[in-house]
């Protein structure tokens, strides 16, 4: 739990798990005294960075938009709920495990069962707090997400569903020793029919996702042969998060992810680039790749910039900021293309 959370805050509430399933207050210490221990030694390398990851809990936990970085709006409920049912119906298996899971619980507590030996007592007992685990730390980790969730960012609950396989399977050897009408069924058919329906279910995921990323690139392309054509003769800004092939070496770069040799991949990088001025839209903030490039001059003098931006960027945005850092007003902006991803190019005019 040290180890994934330290590499995936999203994880963290998946250590509500075996903190719920341990016995007695003394394994439940050991535990988090041990992921803390793991937490702290994984995370010396980035030790230097402490003020940035304390500031970027802060963002998302008081913060909307993406990573908490845009200021978009306060806390809005609508958008709350309306983010939760976008992240069932992106996976209605997990859904669906999720609302048994729900519905077995309560129907357990609710009907009366026959009598059990003591040893079969605890194990239904145990299983029972194993599927009241999983749900919660499924629940507790979709409602963290989902204040700052975005539509294509289904891999943030990827923990969720992978617990979801878990909580199929324990909510079938649940299922049949908690209600009657199971108790002549051979449970090795129940097994092979969940395998069966499992296999179908991913069989069909896989074969949308392969669809869905076919559609995907192949709108990326569109958006990005358009952009190569201004790059010969415009000043073109792309926003980094866009499918554009430069900004993927510029954001190695944007945080200092290099460590003590960024600065030789920042000039290497701005030699294989066509573009050497970046948009960050998480700060909403311009930055270069060559220590040589000066922003506002490099932007002051051309009548015209090229800017590629994803569907969380507007061109307000754009505009505010080249006023208030570089005192650059602009005359006039146009709409060039909006692609299938959201992704799209603006012609700023400027005075």
């Amino acid at each position: 739990c040290g180890f994934g959370s330290v590499s995936k805050l999203n994880f963290i509430p998946i250590c509500l798990l075996p903190l719920i399933v341990l016995k007695g207050y003394r394994f439940k210490l050991i535990y988090i005294g041990g992921t803390v221990l793991v937490f702290m030694l994984l995370f010396l390398p980035a030790i230097s960075n402490l003020p940035k990851f304390f500031a970027w809990i802060s963002n998302l936990t008081f913060n909307t938009g993406i990573h908490g970085k845009t200021d978009l709006s306060m806390f809005d409920p609508s958008i709350f709920f309306q983010n939760i049912f976008i992240i069932f119906s992106k996976d209605i298996f997990l859904f669906i495990i999720c609302l048994m899971i729900i519905l077995v619980l309560i129907l357990s507590l609710i009907l009366k069962t026959e009598k059990r030996s003591e040893h079969d007592e605890v194990i239904h007992r145990n299983e029972r707090k194993i599927l009241f685990a999983i749900i919660l730390t499924i629940v507790f980790q979709i409602l963290v997400v989902a204040k700052n969730y975005l539509p294509y960012a289904q891999y943030y609950i990827v923990p969720s569903l992978m617990l979801s396989i878990t909580g199929f399977a324990f909510l079938i050897s649940f299922s049949l020793k908690t209600f009657k009408i199971f108790s002549n069924i051979n449970s090795s058919k129940i097994y092979s029919g969940a395998i069966v329906i499992v296999i179908l279910f991913s069989a069909y995921e896989i074969n949308h996702s392969f669809d869905e990323a076919t559609e995907f690139r192949d709108e990326a392309c569109k958006i990005n042969d358009l952009i190569k054509q201004h790059s010969k003769s415009d000043l073109v800004i792309p926003s980094v998060g866009t499918a554009n092939e430069d900004c993927t070496l510029a954001l190695c770069t944007m945080y200092g992810y290099g460590g003590s040799r960024n600065s030789i991949y920042r000039s290497f990088f701005s030699k294989k680039t066509s573009s050497n001025i970046f948009h960050n839209f998480w700060e909403n903030k311009l930055f270069t790749l060559s220590d040589d490039t000066d922003i506002r001059k490099v932007i002051s003098g051309t009548n015209k910039i090229v800017v590629q931006l994803m569907s969380v960027t507007s061109i307000e945005m754009i505009i505010k900021m080249l006023k208030e850092d570089f005192n650059i007003e602009v005359k006039d902006w146009k709409l060039i293309l909006k692609n299938g991803n959201e992704e799209s190019i603006y012609e700023i005019y400027l005075k």
